[in-house]
Parts: structure tokens; sequence; C-alpha cells
């Protein structure tokens, strides 16, 4: 393929299937391609009936989110080329109906696969059922597809919280996925509960900051890595790269990758969308701003008025955990 050819130039005419299409990240996944790369053929989302809802009915409440809005007044046909799949990462063959399965194989050329869950105090077996046997259907699906170009893994960068640098690199499991899959098919509860100290090693506080207003925060906004994820499926079908490429995607200035050279890497892209050096936003600006753009674009699920402060304090810290966490959940 000429080296020419522009990021939505190689997507027309393209077939994808995206896997957790309906979280945060898939909502601007879709709208994304839709939008920016109107040449594409057709896009699959692996979809199940949820709460009572089929799946059509699901779609058309996904369409009904805010970030469609700009399709909806300016593009509203675009829609059509959205497919739904019948399935579920949690069943096997990923509950998709041979009929369905035979279509992906001979239509498909990109996959994306976002479906994952990024709790940190989510039990052992279902962290393994969702985010690494789900990972092993997709894979399953993925090696008889006859047609592939790409296929993009979406995970969180604190997957390896314990390391003080995540290199551009794939690293090697402390723990051997197969047999970790088999330790949960037949242990019990108890005994995969006490296990989880063992395997679940990543110190996280949730919810309040324990820190001064002034450090900065660890973010990047959604449609900077939804990016990311677009050029890197581009640049790795574009050049074909016959082995895993893991790439480092940040605008650090510290240790800056071309897409020269990470075509030369010869190598699968690891990809690493982290927060700039360069326009850093400390937590206090971070929630002053959250406070603004809250009334304008309100939770739709809010289990707790949205608000807080960073505290440089334990004791406050602590103080405040047990006023606004522990007692109104008590």
């Amino acid at each position: 393929m000429e080296p020419s050819v522009g990021v939505a130039e190689y997507y027309a005419n393209k077939t994808i299937f995206i896997t957790g299409a309906t979280g945060f990240m898939g909502k601007v996944l879709v709208e994304k391609l839709l939008r920016c790369c109107p040449g594409i053929k057709r896009i699959y989302l692996l979809m199940r009936s949820k709460k009572g809802l089929s799946i059509t009915e699901r779609l058309a409440d996904f369409l009904k989110s805010q970030v469609f809005s700009n399709l909806h007044e300016n593009d509203p046909k675009c829609f059509e080329k959205l497919r739904l799949v019948s399935g579920d990462i949690l069943v096997e063959n990923l509950g998709i109906s041979e009929e369905d399965r035979e279509e992906l194989r001979r239509e498909c050329q990109i996959i994306f696969h976002c479906a994952a869950c990024v709790r940190f105090d989510m039990k052992l077996r279902d962290a393994a059922n969702l985010n690494t046997r789900g990972t092993l259907r997709v894979l399953e699906l993925v090696e008889g597809m006859r047609n592939i170009e790409v296929y993009i893994q979406v995970s969180t960068a604190y997957c390896r919280c314990e390391l003080p640098v995540l290199e551009e690199r794939v690293y090697e499991t402390e723990h051997n996925p197969q047999k970790l899959l088999q330790c949960v098919d037949w242990m019990d509860d108890e005994l995969l509960t006490n296990l989880e100290p063992k395997y679940v090693q990543c110190p996280t506080r949730i919810g309040l900051l324990e820190c001064g207003e002034s450090l900065k925060a660890d973010v990047i906004p959604v449609d900077l890595v939804v990016n990311g994820c677009i050029l890197v499926a581009y640049n790795t079908g574009r050049t074909r790269l016959g082995q895993v490429a893991v790439v480092n995607l940040t605008e650090s200035g510290r240790n800056p990758l071309t897409w020269g050279a990470a075509l030369d890497m010869g190598q699968v892209a690891v990809v690493n969308l982290t927060e700039s050096g360069r326009n850093p936003l400390t937590w206090g600006a971070a929630l002053d701003m959250g406070r603004v753009h809250v009334q304008e674009f309100p939770f739709s699920v809010c289990l707790w008025y949205p608000g807080g402060s960073p505290k440089s304090s334990r004791l406050l810290h602590e103080l405040a955990v047990l006023f606004t966490h522990l007692l109104p959940a008590w």
C-alpha cells in the first residue's frame, strides 16, 4: 500500500468489529470512526441483552448518547453502517451464532477489543473470566478471520501499576494465564479469596484523593486515546507488520516516538497513551473544571453529589472517607 494513503482513505471500504462499544471509550470510538472515516463500509458491534432490554433496544438507547448528537444532526444515515452481533464475552465462543461468526470471519479486517473491566476491587474469578478468558475468546474468533489486517487490544495502563516506569514492550506475566484460568475453574470462592492478595497487587485508593491540589494529575482526554487507537490500527494495517507491535503514545517529549520509528520496530505495537508533560493539569484544577462541566453534562447515573477536594492531610482524608463514603453507604 502506498505510504501517502491517509487515515480516512485507509479505513474506506473497511469492515470493523468492536467489543465494548457501549462503554465509555467504546462510544467515543464508534462516533469518531463514523464521523471522521465516512468511507467505512460497516461496523459490527458485539452486544448482549441487559436489564430486560434486547440488543436492538440497547442500540437505540446507545445512540441517544450525547456524543452522537453531531452525527444525528449532520449525517444520520451513517448509523445504517452499524450492525449488531448478539453475543457476550463471558459466554463460550462469545455466544455468537455460527451464521454471525462466519460473516465476521469473512468480512472483517480490523478489530478493536475494548470490552473489559478496570475496577481494582473486582473478584479474581470475575476478573479472570472477563479480562483474560474474554480476550482469549476474541482471539479465537480473530484467528479464523480470512481478511484480518489489524487487531487492537485496549487495556488500562494500570494493569502493571507495580512498575515505576511502564516501557514500550510486552511484559512477561508473573502468573501463567492458562493456569490461572484453570484455577478459577475448579477452586471455590473461599479459596480464590485467599489467593487474591497474591494475584491482585495494586494498592490503589479509589474515590477520594489524598494528595495536594498542586500535584499533577496523570489523566488524558478520552478523545486523544481513541485517536491514538485509530492511528495505531491505521499504521499497523498500512505497513502490515507481521509481528506484535508495542508503542507508547505520549507527548512527554522525553522519548518521542515517530510513526516512522514505530514502523521500523518490526514488532507488535504496545501503545501507552498517557498524560503529557507539556501542558500538565493539577488535581485542584481538574476538580475545579469538573464542578463547572458537570452542570452542563450531568452524570446519567449518580450515587452522590459530585464534588470533593484533595486532602494533603491523612487525618482530613480519613475523616472525609468516614463522613462522605462510609456513613452514607451504611
